[in-house]
């Protein structure tokens, strides 16, 4: 008798343990692992979180991006003024040596045809420019000059690719982005011709300066009714927004 009712203790507890199992690897197994918990379910401290997301999200679609290009147009948040120097900057709490901290200031910028001293003619086999003995345009090509300062405010040595910065004009007709013109030279007629990866490549120590004439060549046709602005963003994304790039207006 007294084994029977071992048995059938046995046999209930075998099966109790059974259940809990069965519970347990159900509650954990059938839910999708893949797919984050609901951020609607209220949890300690997730409501600032959620704000804080929703905001964002908001302010995301109230930024005007160009349909053309696809990153985000000259806006309130991403514009700077000729004259008034602005920070750059990107922190890397994993890797600090990845950190960005550098201050940019465009002091002058101009658009002619009269001689420029720049090393961008070594590339007009690209573009059709006619110039004369004295290096001033005869076509329908303008020099586009933008005189930027650089400040390293890193504790370090740090580079910048002087080619991240980019001439756009805005069409106000359209309101997009029309014309994009790269980096066609920044150094002197007396620097020599260079044809490598590193051309653009400008290494400052911690609290160098560094000051040069960003040139660009553009037509006649693309400057008319524009607006013209110089584009930057050292990550080299425009798509999803950058909030680090900037804008600064050079007919102001």
């Amino acid at each position: 008798m007294q084994r029977r009712a071992g048995r059938i203790v046995l046999a209930v507890t075998a099966v109790v343990m059974l259940l809990v199992t069965v519970y347990y690897a159900a509650d954990r197994y059938i839910k999708n692992p893949f797919i984050k918990k609901d951020a609607a379910v209220k949890t300690e401290g997730n409501e600032d979180v959620a704000a804080e997301e929703g905001q964002g999200a908001q302010e995301a679609e109230s930024i005007p991006f160009s349909r053309r290009f696809g990153h985000a147009l000259p806006y309130e948040g991403n514009l700077e003024r000729i004259g008034e120097p602005f920070l750059v900057e990107d922190n890397w709490e994993d890797n600090q040596i990845l950190d960005f901290h550098m201050e940019m200031c465009v002091n002058e910028a101009r658009i002619t045809k009269e001689r420029v001293d720049t090393d961008a003619l070594y590339y007009e086999d690209t573009y059709p420019v006619e110039v004369d003995e004295e290096k001033n345009i005869l076509n329908n090509y303008n020099y586009v000059v933008v005189n930027i300062t650089l400040r390293n405010l890193r504790e370090t040595e740090d580079d910048i690719y002087v080619n991240s910065f980019r001439f756009y004009t805005y069409d106000p007709q359209t309101e997009d982005l029309a014309d994009l013109a790269e980096l066609r030279g920044y150094k002197t007629l007396e620097d020599p011709l260079e044809y490598n990866k590193s051309y653009a490549r400008v290494v400052l120590p911690s609290g160098g300066e560094y000051t040069c004439n960003l040139v660009y060549l553009v037509t006649d046709e693309s400057l008319e009714g524009k607006i013209p602005y110089l584009y930057y963003t050292h990550t080299g994304l425009d798509v999803p927004h950058d909030e680090r790039a900037r804008y600064i207006r050079l007919d102001q």
